[in-house]
């Protein structure tokens, strides 16, 4: 006996695999890059845990991307960090900043001999011939004060010396830049330098600020041995150089 119902055979449920491929389409277009975030941002987490459990320290973001400015600075010294950013020491000092006020030194020694022997002849004929000749002790007082700053069991009694004078932090980054400019502008006028009188009085002018660089280096380092015989034997070279500019030269 039938009370008037009919059975429906249960209908089979698609396959998601039966999906039309534009709806796949339209799902991996909305949520596909969500997705790829989420792997992604597992993966860092991942990284940064192991690499905490490797070091032992705590990383925060990506590590910064250097500039070029500072990447150019750090390749120019030899891979060392800009000026002024050294390990620094003991009392301020570092063993950085001894080798660069060395480095100093040896700039000042170079163009100096340069400029004593400049061809064609800058100096009066009556001053060249002793300029030329005491050079030698010149360039052993510089050696030996290049000497003094290198031997490192004498560091700790001229440390606090440097950072009296000023060859420490800020201080030392100044000067070392204005050293190295002014003696790049000596050097280049040596080079474009010939006895033609205009040219003669644009050469002396030139170098001067020069010579008042390397005096200031110079007197500030005068506790060290030898920067003061070199330190007088650049001021007779600097008063010869000026005779040039007063036109008081035959």
């Amino acid at each position: 006996m039938s009370n008037g119902l009919k059975f429906r055979q249960p209908q089979p449920q698609k396959k998601l695999s039966s999906q039309k491929p534009e709806n796949k389409g339209l799902f991996d277009k909305q949520f596909g890059p969500l997705f790829d975030r989420q792997k992604e941002l597992e993966e860092e987490h991942a990284e940064k845990k192991r690499l905490q459990e490797h070091k032992g320290v705590t990383l925060k973001g990506k590590p910064k991307k250097q500039k070029p400015s500072e990447k150019l600075k750090t390749e120019r010294r030899g891979g060392q960090p800009p000026p002024g950013h050294g390990h620094r020491g003991v009392g301020g000092g570092s063993e950085d900043e001894f080798d660069r006020v060395v480095a100093m030194l040896e700039r000042i020694r170079n163009t100096l001999e340069k400029l004593v022997f400049t061809a064609p002849r800058v100096l009066p004929h009556e001053l060249q011939p002793s300029i030329a000749q005491s050079w030698h002790r010149a360039d052993e007082a510089f050696k030996t004060a290049t000497a003094t700053l290198r031997d490192k069991t004498q560091r700790s009694e001229y440390r606090p010396k440097l950072e009296a004078a000023g060859f420490t932090g800020d201080m030392l980054d100044m000067k070392e830049q204005s050293l190295i400019y002014h003696m790049a502008r000596v050097d280049k006028a040596n080079l474009t330098y010939n006895n033609n009188e205009t040219l003669l009085e644009k050469f002396v002018r030139w170098i001067k600020p020069g010579f008042k660089v390397m005096n200031s280096v110079l007197g500030s380092l005068s506790t060290i041995p030898g920067v003061e015989v070199g330190k007088e034997f650049k001021e007779h070279l600097e008063s010869a150089y000026e005779v040039v500019e007063t036109g008081q030269v035959e």
